[in-house]
Formats: structure tokens, sequence, C-alpha cells
């Protein structure tokens, strides 16, 4: 692992910056393990020059979630209230911060802007704050999950998206196309189950014209499969304009004694439809690297190289 010197030569476009630490999900202290990432986390933003101030809660531990609801919507709405904070910077995901979204003032949100960063969980309210107020969020790194890891990549691509707003790789570097050799759209997606548990709420982003990126970790197979059919039988898949599938983790492909392969079941799934697909490993869960992608702002893709803009 680089020492964090030798990651990124101008850390200073970060020092005007300043992140509020959030934990609107499952806690980021709930083991030994996990607040030595999160103690890290914090440790290397400073290092690298993004100034932070941390929630009330945002430490906390009560169960599968840091805090109440309560306790967690009120840190969020601190964050956006905070004339000096730029960044809402999540600790980690889990399972449960879309019960918060009910409560957030949306106005406070839209007329107080700032950027969202997370995955996993955090994708209900990544796509929530689009959908609700145009503003682009940014899915990426967090604090226990990418911001303890000293990784070049995701620290340059990251600072890029706050700073220039843009970045660009070469495709070969990011992945590679499955079906097509172009591709350009907004960005929505994150977690595919995250993601599906907005359909017929108020915080789905509109599919039309949209590029969808996605990942997915810990289903078994025939269950992510049928997640892909709700998504088509809500008429996603004739909206959307390309598709990037990111890490498929743990998926458990056995079935009465046979193993299948989740690349190719999905394929064959989404053959009937057009639209380009990419497929990368540069997002999603269990990985030491984490682009940050667009929600709500453009993807475009050739053969050559690919451009994400915020």
């Amino acid at each position: 692992m680089a020492s964090v010197d030798l990651i990124y030569e101008n850390v200073s476009i970060l020092r005007h910056m300043k992140a509020a630490v959030v934990s609107p999900s499952a806690p980021s202290t709930f083991s030994e393990e996990r607040r030595s990432q999160y103690e890290r986390g914090l440790t290397n933003m400073s290092v690298w020059g993004l100034d932070y101030v941390v929630m009330p809660h945002a430490a906390n531990a009560l169960s599968y979630v840091s805090d109440t609801a309560d306790n967690r919507l009120d840190d969020f709405m601190a964050a956006y209230h905070d004339k000096t904070v730029d960044v809402v910077m999540t600790t980690n995901g889990g399972w449960n911060a879309g019960d918060i979204l009910a409560g957030i003032d949306w106005e406070t949100v839209k007329n107080n802007p700032k950027t969202l960063v997370g995955f996993s969980d955090i994708t209900a309210l990544l796509n929530a704050a689009y959908a609700k107020t145009g503003q682009v969020q940014i899915q990426g790194p967090m604090v226990t999950w990418g911001f303890n890891e000293n990784d070049r990549l995701t620290i340059e691509c990251f600072m890029k998206a706050l700073r220039d707003k843009h970045y660009d790789l070469p495709l070969e570097k990011f992945g590679k196309f499955l079906r097509g050799s172009n591709l350009e759209g907004i960005g929505i997606g994150g977690n595919l189950v995250t993601l599906e548990s907005l359909f017929g709420t108020p915080y789905m982003p509109d599919f039309e014209g949209k590029i969808l990126f996605w990942e997915e970790t810990e289903e078994k197979l025939p269950a992510l499969m049928r997640i892909l059919a709700h998504y088509k039988n809500v008429g996603a898949w004739d909206k959307i304009k390309g598709m990037i599938i990111g890490r498929l983790d743990q998926i458990d492909c056995r079935f009465a004694g046979r193993e299948f392969d989740p690349l190719t079941t999905i394929l064959e799934h989404l053959e009937p439809y057009g639209f380009p697909i990419m497929k990368t490993e540069l997002f999603g869960h269990e990985i030491d690297q984490y682009l940050p992608l667009p929600v709500g702002g453009k993807i475009k893709a050739d053969e050559a190289k690919i451009q994400f803009t915020f």
C-alpha cells in the first residue's frame, strides 16, 4: 500500500473544502475492526487535505443502525444547515438509510447544495437527492470503505470529481463494452436492490434516457434475476440508454446441483434490449479501488475512454 504523500502531489485542492461526516445507515464503530477502518479513514481525509466535522451521532452504534431514525435525520439535516460544509460524507452503508427519507426537508437540501458521497445502502439517499433537487451527487468512497485505503486511483479521481467536476480514464483501465461501443447519458444507480426499494416512491429518478450503473453483493442468483425482472416489469429497460455493471460480489450461483455464470445469465435476460452494456470492477463491494460515479451527472464512453461529469 502506497504512503499517502506519494499518492497525489497536490492535496491542496481539497484544502478549501469541508466535509460533514454522517452515519445514516449502519454503525461505523460496531467492532474493533470497523472502528479502526473508521479512524483510519478520518485520518487519511485530514492528510489528504479534506477538513471535516463529525456530526453528533455519527460514531454511535445503536444496533444494526448507528442511531435512531430521528438522530440520524438530525445529523443529516444539520450537515445541510451548516454553511461551512461542502461535502456530506457518509461513513458506510448498511440497510436502513431509507427510513429517514420521508423526514428530510428537501427544500433545505436544494437551497444548501452540497455533494453527498457514499455507496451501498447510501444509494437510496443519493438517488433521492438527485430526484428531489436535480443536483449531482457522488456514488463513491466512504470513510470506512475507500478513504481507509491509500489507493492512488480512488483518491485522484475523487479529487478531480470535487475540484474539476470531471475526470476521464482510458477504457482499458475502467473496463470493457460487453455490447455496443458507445454510451452517453445521465447516470443514476448504485446498489441494485437498494435502488429497487425506491420504486413507487417520490424518491426514484426518472429512468428515461439514463445510464444505469449498478452493483450487487451477497445475493442468490435467482433472487438477483427476480430483481432484474422487477426493473423490466416497471419499464426501466425500455427507457434507459445504457448500462454499466459493476462488481458482482459473492453471488451464489448454485441451484439444483448446477453452477450458473451470473454475467452470462444477466446478459441473456437483457438480450431483447438494444442498449450498450459495459462491465467494470471499479465500483461495488469488497474492492480496494472505488471510482466516484455521478448520480445526475453525465457519463460518456467510447472504445478509447470513459468520461464522467459531476
